[in-house]
């Protein structure tokens, strides 16, 4: 197949006009100028979109999309109200429900740009949705669980998952939720599988930053409310991770909002990628994420929507917006590259995805493009995308299909 537009987008790279993309299979094996195409890419069929910009799939590096249905949940006010508002309102909803507010999450993602997700889901969820589904990534099954005993069931459930389900776009993690909500020794289990990486809500919040250092505080109340509130010896989750050494490159970590100068020296150090969500920032009013100390310690930096109940949107378009708005002294083309090569790199995925090159996955987007307008301006002001291909199969926009246990 022969794919015409009026641009490419290129992370770190000017963008490419009048491209020629030549796709066999699920891998591009020719992008350039149309006047570059092997002889052999002419006899394909040819599906022309000028007057549109291609760029490759988004990546929405960290997600929750089975609570999309939570949506309307409203801020508490406490971080850890809103943990217990959360747990509340999806203990309500049954399987049908369960199922179709993955569904709706998988669609809205879809229409807002995303080809790649970290998603985070349960191990009682339907994952068979998310296999099924037009989206390539990682689903990191939570692992959580204060109560030894608890722990220890929810790993197990997670890792047969791991057995029994198999995908060839979607790889399938057992993962901490977090360091504070897990037993130790399971944490500890679950670390050291022999897997890619492991996605951890690290560092996210005022509450659990007093846990940890102090321990006390909201967040001490409801673990111990739960079974078991441990005291822990290090003072933050960072420090606990580095002194089990657990702390190293298979770690994707989650938000960050509240982590110290030097600890991230010390994820850059073992070369640890982070995921800011700009839109879940905002509707928790954290302190400022420490953009400055990220981008001078090297930090590779990914972007995500976090879950409906506290981002408003599942929108990566959305995303680099709100980036747009939050450091207004980042350039588009720093934002494009961090929702895009830097979310494949924070995934383990930067073999595959990230960039319109031959040898890679066929995962891209397209989104209109008027006459003189920048292709990149294209795309930060675009809704949604007017067409998507993931592994070479063009995707359905309103992608709603049943799990096969309903």
């Amino acid at each position: 197949m022969l794919l015409y537009a009026s641009s490419l987008l290129r992370p770190g790279r000017e963008p490419l006009l009048e491209p020629a993309l030549w796709i066999q299979g699920d891998l591009l094996r020719h992008v350039g100028p149309r006047s570059d195409l092997p002889a052999a890419a002419r006899e394909s069929s040819i599906l022309d979109l000028s007057g549109h910009v291609l760029s490759p799939g988004l990546v929405n590096a960290h997600c929750h999309l089975e609570l999309t249905a939570l949506e309307d949940i409203p801020y508490p006010g406490d971080f850890v109200a809103w943990i217990a508002a959360v747990l509340e309102a999806k203990s309500k909803l049954d399987f049908a429900a369960q199922c179709a507010s993955l569904r709706e999450g998988i669609r809205r993602s879809l229409q807002g740009g995303a080809t790649t997700v970290g998603d985070h889901l349960s191990a009682n969820a339907a994952l068979e949705i998310l296999l099924d589904a037009p989206l390539r990534g990682k689903a990191f099954v939570e692992v959580l669980g204060v109560v030894p005993e608890i722990a220890a069931t929810l790993w197990q459930a997670a890792a047969g998952l791991r057995q029994e389900y198999s995908s060839s776009r979607m790889e399938i993690i057992p993962s901490p939720h977090s360091v504070h909500a897990l037993d130790p020794e399971v944490l500890e289990k679950v670390l050291k599988q022999d897997l890619s990486v492991f996605s951890i809500h690290l560092a996210e919040s005022e509450a659990e930053y007093a846990y940890f250092a102090t321990h006390s505080g909201p967040l001490q109340d409801f673990i111990a409310g739960r079974g078991q509130a441990r005291r822990r010896s290090q003072p933050s989750s960072i420090a606990e991770l580095n002194a089990k050494g657990l702390l190293s490159g298979k770690i994707l970590a989650v938000h960050g909002n509240y982590l110290s100068e030097a600890e991230i020296n010390q994820l850059a150090q073992k070369q640890i990628s982070l995921v800011h969500c700009p839109l879940s920032h905002r509707y928790f009013s954290h302190r400022r994420f420490p953009l400055e100390s990220v981008r001078r310690h090297g930090l590779n930096l990914a972007l995500g929507t976090d879950s409906l109940a506290s981002a408003g949107s599942l929108s990566m378009l959305e995303v680099l917006r709100a980036m747009r708005e939050e450091f207004p002294e980042l350039s588009p083309e720093e934002i494009f590259y961090m929702a895009t090569l830097g979310g494949a790199k924070a995934l383990k995925l930067e073999n595959q995805i990230g960039e319109l090159v031959p040898g890679k996955k066929a995962d891209l987007i397209a989104v209109p493009q008027g006459q003189g307008e920048e292709p990149l301006a294209a795309l930060l002001k675009a809704e949604a995308v007017s067409w998507g291909m993931v592994e070479g199969n063009a995707v359905d926009l309103e992608w709603n299909q049943p799990s096969r246990r309903s």
